[in-house]
């Protein structure tokens, strides 16, 4: 039974909740520390899935991804052993300029450049379309020109997670667990999922990802459901 290919699924989790998270200011490749009750969920989570086996382990290289990560497997009865990797390229979008500013003052920003007085009519009007015009407005006024437009977060995020979900089926399958980011999450899954959230997962949530013949295909979105 062991030498039998298993499913490959991937447990793709949001980092914990961070200070800047609490303080309503970008954070893409900005980072702060989990938040007492940051560590508090992910601490929930890692008892979740304590009696999951993960035949291999990632987080991105910003800090509150390690560290949830960590939390996580360390938690973990079935794989004591298993080395976490981290990938530079399952990090969060990169905001540019606007990194450690305040949300709305971003919002703002991007709702004047695509013609709206208030972020609050940008977000009224918010759908996996308004996602992508939000995150090209970003990339457009970005003064350093560093910040990513969407198709150039989509096809990063998109090749990382092929080549984590291809190795481990090379491999016989099975389950991996991955810490990635809010935005991040957002855009490798829309256009797979009509329920994708357009502000994102929550802290410590799991998406679930099926890879069968080099195609992902979502089971669950943002699941609160592993805590405990």
């Amino acid at each position: 039974m062991s030498g039998e290919k298993q499913p490959t699924i991937i447990y793709l989790a949001r980092h914990g909740q961070t200070w800047f998270n609490t303080m309503g200011r970008v954070q893409g490749w900005s980072d702060t520390p989990l938040t007492p009750a940051g560590i508090e969920g992910v601490e929930q989570l890692g008892r979740g899935l304590a009696d999951h086996h993960f035949v291999s382990a990632y987080s991105s290289d910003s800090g509150r991804a390690r560290e949830t990560a960590q939390i996580v497997l360390a938690a973990n009865k079935k794989g004591k052993d298993l080395r976490l990797k981290e990938r530079k390229d399952i990090r969060e979008a990169c905001f540019g300029n606007f990194e450690g500013d305040t949300d709305e003052n971003m919002w703002t920003a991007m709702a004047q450049h695509v013609g709206l007085e208030t972020p609050e009519e940008m977000m009224a009007e918010m759908n996996v379309e308004g996602f992508k015009k939000t995150m090209n407005a970003v990339s457009e006024i970005d003064p350093l020109g560093i910040a990513e437009d969407f198709p150039t977060l989509q096809n990063r995020l998109k090749k990382a997670f092929s080549e984590i979900a291809e190795e481990a089926d090379q491999n016989g399958g099975g389950n991996v667990f991955v810490v990635s980011h809010g935005m991040s999450i957002v855009a490798l899954t829309a256009g797979l999922t009509q329920d994708t959230p357009i502000f994102g997962v929550e802290n410590a949530s799991i998406t679930k990802l099926y890879y069968e013949a080099g195609e992902f295909s979502v089971k669950e979105m943002g699941s609160m459901d592993y805590w405990k």
